[in-house]
């Protein structure tokens, strides 16, 4: 009863589909095929599709529903703006469903990905004062879609003992699929299922039920191949933890690849922590699967940045059988963020696989064959958002994505990013260098053009590339999702948005309360737009006076702890992103145990006031000493930050120079002294980040 159950929640995630040389067999990106997606909320499953629409031209997009349980859905389409992001909730489309596969068509390209969060609750409707139960988001996986089905596919993930491991398997096509999954533990003994897939329908396969038995805990490993009469769509699916509902926790899920090859590259990776005493700490594995008969001999190396191949090292797979690299078992790896390859002279699959928080969360992918010169993703958020966001939790959700970037060849990369905004032809254009055999990464926190944004990403290169996303989100990197890229054709002409994202305008429509005693601590919420996305780039005052303490709840709600004052109604000035705004008598302090006489204003104004500051430092202090060194690197850099809110460096804050991370060497107080990195001749940015949020800037020359 419990797998039938089960099965029909689960969902699969895709990882990518990258097996054909990209340069020979580019995706058409006019059709998307997803096998896995749930909107079951007994589970906190939602399902949102996200869609980039890199043309000059806007795109209209049929979406085709086939139900686990066999109903037929009307198809919908979207126009999708020119140069823009589109973001489809599916519980709109379906209402409450265990599952769902999914097909996309358009006529002109896209790219296109699914993501799914689960929790204790669903989204929140984007309704002002909504109290009910919103969903943790304790979870979450992301994929893109493939272009076409095939008849056979490989995974080289998979556990049965800790982990609930599923196969999600869709058939687009008009005649019903046999299909035969077959498991491969990691002696190479082979257990199959077998199930007819109907047309337009999909089904659930769940290996626990033929492998629980036999594994034993520590040695679960298993391989999966799914082969077909008629092509379909294969996705994996893995869950873990003690969370309710139902023991879910973590989860990731990946694609399947349909064929093996000698060359797999991954671009990210990481192991322990970036930096000192930093948490979470990060275990990455390779997995290898060797579908042939006999046994072969994988090497799997390891680069950082600069140039640096970090560790080496070969592994002998056994034939039809699974092997792997546990990256804490190589020292060189130890703190260090890595870009992988793995080759062989015979074919293989792999995947990478990366869990933190003491396998509280993780993510998986199967890595590219080759590199390319432009790859597109749909999904792509940074800061906080009211759909996500719970008031009675003290977890923003706040999110933070990076883009991590491997160039495998002997040649530097200019790479230049185009991120298109939601908000339809809109957007903003950076280029980055990635050096030969490195890894570089960007982080789209160091963007503010980008705050409280949701953007599709698309990359340009020089030389060809390997490029993946990684999303983080809640305290102490709460969860996340990874995902390769989408390899594009070189015929795809990519150019920048029209016009830059609008900068939000600063309003505010309501005070609450309006009044409060002369002693302080009144919690006072102001719900408005136009915020920053950290506390320490927006400063909120009581008759000139800082708020004892604020938070930005998410995109259109500011907290602010009123500080003591005296008797009467005062200003409230909002600073942020270079912007004042002052709402005269806004908020009255009365004596304890006293109303007030309602002078203070419920609600707010939207006029504005703009200035020169830099809303990043605003009621900030930075001391940087020296303000200049070599282009070589090297400097013992102290930064010291002086702010009205309190300590904001701890133990694990970074500084970047430019996108460049400078190695820490002591933080004491709120001062913490770094050793620059590389850089070109100039003035950068030198930006310090606490806990995923940029908490002061300054400037840096190099000579």
């Amino acid at each position: 009863m419990f797998r039938n159950a089960f099965c029909a929640v689960a969902l699969a995630t895709l990882t990518l589909l990258v097996t054909a040389p990209v340069a020979a067999a580019p995706p058409s990106l006019t059709t998307w095929l997803f096998a896995e997606g749930s909107t079951n909320g007994a589970f906190g499953f939602e399902q949102e599709i996200l869609i980039g629409n890199p043309n000059a031209l806007p795109v209209t997009v049929t979406f085709e529903l086939f139900t686990q349980d066999g109903q037929a859905l009307v198809p919908v389409t979207r126009t999708i703006a020119a140069r823009t992001r589109h973001t489809e909730h599916i519980r709109s489309l379906v209402g409450d469903r265990a599952g769902i596969a999914l097909k996309l068509t358009s006529a002109l390209p896209i790219v296109a990905e699914r993501t799914m969060y689960w929790g204790g609750g669903l989204f929140r409707p984007e309704v002002k004062g909504y109290r009910g139960r919103v969903s943790d988001m304790r979870g979450g996986h992301s994929e893109h879609g493939t272009d076409d089905g095939a008849r056979t596919w490989y995974f080289a993930e998979g556990e049965g003992k800790f982990f609930n491991t599923f196969i999600s398997v869709a058939n687009p096509g008009t005649s019903p699929a046999n299909v035969v999954v077959s498991y491969r533990d990691d002696s190479g003994t082979e257990v199959k299922q077998a199930e007819v897939v109907p047309a337009h329908a999909r089904r659930t396969f769940w290996p626990t039920a033929v492998l629980s038995a036999r594994l034993v805990s520590g040695r679960a490993g298993f391989s999966t191949i799914v082969t077909s009469d008629v092509d379909v769509v294969a996705e994996r699916q893995m869950y873990w933890g003690d969370g309710a509902p139902s023991g879910i926790r973590g989860g990731h899920s990946a694609m399947g690849v349909s064929a093996p090859a000698a060359t797999w590259l991954f671009a990210e990776g990481i192991q322990g922590s970036l930096a000192p005493g930093g948490d979470p700490s990060f275990d990455t594995f390779v997995l290898l699967f060797n579908p042939s008969p006999a046994p072969i001999d994988v090497t799997v190396e390891f680069f950082g940045q600069a140039g640096v191949k970090l560790a080496q090292v070969v592994r002998t797979v056994k034939a039809g059988a699974r092997g792997g690299v546990w990256a804490r078992e190589l020292p060189a790896l130890t703190n260090k963020a890595f870009a992988i390859r793995a080759t062989a002279t015979e074919a293989f699959v792999a995947e990478r696989a990366v869990y933190w928080r003491g396998l509280s969360e993780g993510t998986a992918t199967a890595g590219a064959n080759e590199p390319a010169r432009q790859w597109g993703f749909a999904e792509g958020l940074q800061g906080g958002f009211l759909k996500y966001q719970d008031d009675d939790d003290d977890d923003k959700r706040r999110f933070n994505t990076f883009f991590p970037i491997y160039n495998p060849g002997m040649t530097p990369a200019t790479v230049t990013v185009h991120f298109y905004t939601e908000d339809g032809d809109t957007g903003v254009s950076k280029t980055i260098t990635v050096p030969a055999q490195s890894r570089e990464t960007v982080w789209t926190l160091l963007y503010d053009e980008l705050a409280n944004r949701r953007f599709a990403t698309f990359f340009s290169s020089t030389e060809p590339v390997v490029i993946e996303r990684v999303v983080y989100w809640g305290k102490g990197n709460k969860a996340g999702h990874a995902s390769l890229g989408i390899p594009l054709p070189d015929s795809l002409a990519l150019t920048p948005a029209t016009s830059a994202p609008a900068a939000p305008r600063l309003t505010i429509r309501e005070i609450e309360p309006s009044h409060g005693p002369v002693t302080g601590g009144t919690e006072v919420e102001l719900e408005g737009a136009g915020f920053g996305n950290t506390e320490l780039g927006t400063q909120v005052l009581f008759g000139g006076v800082p708020a004892l303490r604020l938070e930005v709840e998410h995109d259109r709600e500011l907290k602010a702890i009123t500080p003591p004052h005296a008797l009467g109604a005062v200003d409230i000035t909002i600073i942020t992103r270079g912007t004042t705004l002052v709402l005269p008598k806004a908020f009255e302090y009365v004596a304890a145990g006293t109303t007030g006489s309602g002078s203070g204003r419920g609600r707010g104004s939207d006029d504005t006031d703009d200035s020169d500051d830099d809303s990043s430092t605003a009621g900030t202090k930075v001391e940087i000493e020296p303000r200049w060194g070599p282009a070589r690197g090297g400097t013992l850099v102290k930064v010291e930050v002086d702010n009205a809110l309190g300590r904001v460096i701890e133990v694990g804050s970074q500084v970047f120079f430019g996108t460049a991370a400078a190695r820490v060497v002591k933080v004491e107080g709120n001062e913490i002294r770094v050793v620059a990195p590389a850089g070109v001749a100039g003035k950068v940015n030198v930006t310090v980040v606490t806990r995923g949020q940029v908490v002061a800037r300054g400037t840096f020359e190099y000579l």
